[in-house]
């Protein structure tokens, strides 16, 4: 009786448990997890992304409704976006 009880509670763990495991796992190992892949992303996306995210400050500003915790997001993510440029990781790496 108890091996059967152990054998469907493996089965469970298996099942439900272990893809999200394998998952995790698997972007942890991306190497791209936190940096810009070369090419079109690093050449053109990001620099797209910091384009507009000078726009949208702009017409914020223009508009005035810039305050200053949206304008440390901007300045913020600008400069996350500028390191993706130069090739270097941004958040966190576990």
């Amino acid at each position: 009786m108890i091996s059967i009880i152990c054998v469907l509670g493996g089965h469970y763990i298996h099942r439900k448990r272990q893809f999200r495991i394998e998952q995790e796992l698997a972007t942890e190992e991306n190497p791209y997890l936190y940096r810009s892949p070369p090419g079109k992303e690093r050449d053109l996306y990001v620099h797209m992304n910091i384009l507009e995210l000078e726009t949208f400050e702009e017409l914020l500003r223009h508009n005035n409704a810039l305050t200053d915790e949206k304008k440390r997001q901007f300045e913020r993510f600008k400069a996350d976006l500028v390191k993706l440029t130069q090739g270097k990781p941004i958040g966190k790496i576990k």
